[in-house]
């Protein structure tokens, strides 16, 4: 073989075995390539008898792969099974034995931590004793902030079960309203209040109540066939409108009934922006809008009026000035039409006055008209943050309303 050959060769061999070696692997996409010829079968059957739901005969056949080798994705799907069996200290020991197991190569470290981090959070979920409410609490903050709504309503719920407060139970609440269980979502807001919430907060959960008693009775029985609209402007606190009617500020995210609705965001300083959608019951319609800058138009418009204005009276002015030289000419020769020269010019001064003064009242409306365009302004016509609909809060030592937990 020629030496150029040879090399080119192993160059190729050696980069794609490092690109093999770099590759992630992920959990969800069952890339099992590194496990061996019999143990590969093994893991889909138990993965798939866990998808069925069927989790003793997924824990029978991760028994047997077991026998194979210690491998950590077969002792990461024994504690999911234990898990969903409620064997909670069982699903604990397991996942410490995936953490001792040698690496199978079918998940990267990253992949790894995160889908035992997914199982730590089922098991303080599901399992009685296995988290404490502040646990529990930043569990759902995760949830939440995933999107994943029914976990982080189980969370909240949870944690409202051993430490009850008005913040736990509105965080409760809202998650079961973006799953769509108003029922739920009713019983936790009920909840909150019913523990004592003061002032805005008060207001703000009676409000939410109200609006999804007058959702509920929209639909009726099917109470829990709701959808969910979920909008985000940049820049934001654009008032959101369907079909006319003003419902809240941006970001904006609220359960809502099946069916079809105009939707109109406007912020001052900004063309206002409209989207048809049409909303489906268990559907997220998600809509992201960049609303276009309509620059200062009203106010480049006063200010060129008053730039106008003051150019006229300086026109005038000018006449003024040449009338009141030909006023001093005339009086100097003793001409007739003396008075009548003067009084022109005294009506050409009146005149330059007038239209200095308008020039002077149009600037100062062209420096309102600045202030009500500017985005960084809040919107005369805007819903106040308190009478807006109610959002969840999402910080750091916080979530919800009112208060601290």
């Amino acid at each position: 073989m020629r030496p150029a050959v040879f090399k080119s060769l192993l160059i190729t061999l050696t980069t794609s075995g490092l690109l093999a070696l770099m590759a992630p692997h992920a959990l969800a996409q069952q890339d099992t390539a590194s496990l061996g010829p019999a143990q590969e079968p093994l893991y889909n059957a138990a993965r798939d008898a866990y998808q069925r739901g069927e989790h003793d005969k997924a824990l029978e056949i991760l028994d047997g792969l077991l026998r194979l080798g210690d491998l950590d994705v077969a002792y990461l799907e024994v504690a999911r099974n234990q898990v969903a069996l409620l064997q909670c200290d069982a699903a604990a020991a397991a996942l410490e034995k995936a953490n001792a197991a040698g690496r199978s190569g079918a998940l990267d470290q990253a992949a790894f931590d995160d889908a035992v981090g997914a199982i730590k959070g089922d098991i303080a979920v599901r399992c009685e004793g296995q988290a404490t409410a502040q646990q529990l609490y930043e569990l759902g903050v995760g949830f939440f902030e995933r999107r994943e709504w029914d976990k982080a309503a189980q969370a909240f719920e949870k944690a409202f079960e051993q430490e009850p407060n008005p913040t736990l139970g509105y965080n409760a609440g809202r998650s079961y309203e973006y799953a769509g269980d108003l029922d739920a979502a009713m019983r936790f807001y009920r909840a909150a209040l019913d523990l004592g919430p003061e002032g805005k907060a008060k207001d703000k959960i009676e409000r939410t109540i109200e609006r999804l008693e007058n959702l509920s009775k929209q639909m009726g029985e099917a109470r829990s066939d709701v959808g969910l609209i979920d909008i985000v402007t940049e820049p934001p606190g654009a008032i959101v409108r369907f079909d006319g009617v003003a419902v809240g500020e941006t970001p904006f995210r609220q359960a809502q009934a099946p069916g079809k609705y105009e939707v109109t965001v406007t912020l001052p300083g900004y063309a206002e922006a409209s989207r048809t959608i049409e909303l489906e019951a268990g559907q997220e319609k998600l809509l992201d809008i960049t609303l276009e800058d309509e620059g200062y138009l009203w106010t480049w418009i006063t200010l060129g009026s008053s730039v106008a204005l003051a150019g006229t009276g300086v026109t005038f002015g000018v006449l003024a000035q040449n009338k009141l030289d030909e006023a001093n000419e005339a009086e100097v020769k003793r001409s007739d039409d003396f008075e009548s020269i003067k009084d022109q010019g005294q009506l050409f001064s009146n005149l330059s006055l007038t239209f200095y003064g308008l020039a002077g009242a149009g600037l100062i409306t062209a420096a309102v008209v600045y202030l009500y365009e500017s985005p960084e302004e809040n919107n005369p016509g805007a819903i106040p943050q308190e009478d807006a609909n109610l959002h969840l809060i999402v910080a750091p030592d916080f979530v919800g309303i009112g208060g601290q937990f």
